[in-house]
């Protein structure tokens, strides 16, 4: 069991200018020693430091009291740690003690991930991550305490997503959310010691839905892709669809957003760092590719990254 007492410590360098020292419980545990401030302060000759009361001074029983009273309560709580107390440090004990029942309802969700992502070295993982914390945001505001993510919680973000026409995405989100939340009760719950900060768990009861496998029916047979090849245009806005929608097959499904900001081919071949995964990719451009490129932008711009600003604006509205 540890035990406890008030001392004012010694030496000028612990003195207010007014002369007072800060009254401290000295924590001993494992014949190691911490010590925990207090806000009562004294002069050093108005205490006894070998019985660790006030012996003197017009409010020494109201101070006595309150040293009373903090030695009371740390041993209260030193108490409730019972057997868990001899495999923690006596720093864990410490911090267990000044733990000023910071829980669930304390901690945002939003302050931790955003120290969470931080700390995350990719940026593919950071970008799906960062993506769910702005739907969450749209969803229910920028402060979200731990306590308020409940089953019902997730059911109704759920069903935002998908009133915002999100569909397969739906997993994606989820998981980062669960990926998040489990970070944080791994932060802030020490079973060891018994400080469970985050005690409960709305994903055990929650089903995360499935990811939507695409269709058959949006897989184009070769027959189908030649018609499409031919098909005659009637209007500039189906010239526009059908010639991004060929210029994104050649470069073998090239998102839309990788390939607005593309940069000019090096002999014959674009590089580029998918945004969404950050792996690299190196394409050849076949003469079809290349067609289709410079009847939108001529010779002197083989790729999209380098177009003038007024002509990247017209074609980013053409496809937005």
């Amino acid at each position: 069991m540890s035990t406890f007492k008030a001392v004012i410590l010694k030496g000028e360098i612990h003195k207010k200018n007014d002369g007072t020292s800060n009254v401290k419980i000295r924590l001993t545990h494992k014949r190691k020693v911490e010590y925990i401030s207090t806000d009562l302060f004294l002069k050093s000759d108005a205490f006894n430091n070998k019985t660790g009361v006030v012996k003197s001074g017009v409010n020494k029983s109201y101070i006595n009291l309150r040293i009373a009273d903090f030695i009371y309560n740390f041993q209260k709580k030193d108490i409730e740690l019972g057997g868990r107390r001899d495999s923690m440090t006596i720093k864990q004990i410490k911090s267990y003690l000044l733990d000023k029942a910071e829980n669930s309802g304390h901690i945002d969700f939003f302050k931790f991930a955003k120290e969470y992502l931080n700390s995350i070295d990719s940026k593919g993982t950071r970008r799906w991550h960062e993506s769910t914390l702005s739907n969450l945001k749209s969803f229910g505001g920028s402060k979200l305490p731990f306590s308020e993510i409940n089953l019902d919680f997730l059911q109704r973000f759920e069903r935002y997503l998908r009133m915002q026409g999100v569909k397969g995405g739906i997993n994606n989100y989820m998981r980062s959310f669960r990926a998040i939340f489990n970070k944080a009760r791994d932060t802030y719950n020490d079973e060891d010691s018994g400080v469970i900060k985050i005690p409960h768990y709305p994903f055990r009861k929650y089903k995360i839905p499935k990811s939507t496998p695409k269709s058959k029916m949006h897989i184009l047979t070769i027959d189908e892709l030649k018609m499409f090849i031919n098909y005659k245009h009637n209007t500039p806005g189906e010239e526009l669809a059908k010639d991004m929608f060929l210029l994104m097959f050649y470069l073998i499904g090239i998102e839309i957003k990788d390939l607005f900001y593309l940069k000019k081919a090096i002999n014959d071949r674009v590089y580029f760092e998918r945004f969404k995964t950050c792996k690299e990719f190196s394409i050849k451009l076949e003469p079809e590719t290349f067609a289709i490129i410079d009847g939108y932008f001529g010779d002197a711009d083989p790729c999209f990254g380098d177009i003038d600003p007024p002509r990247r604006k017209w074609f980013k509205e053409q496809i937005a």
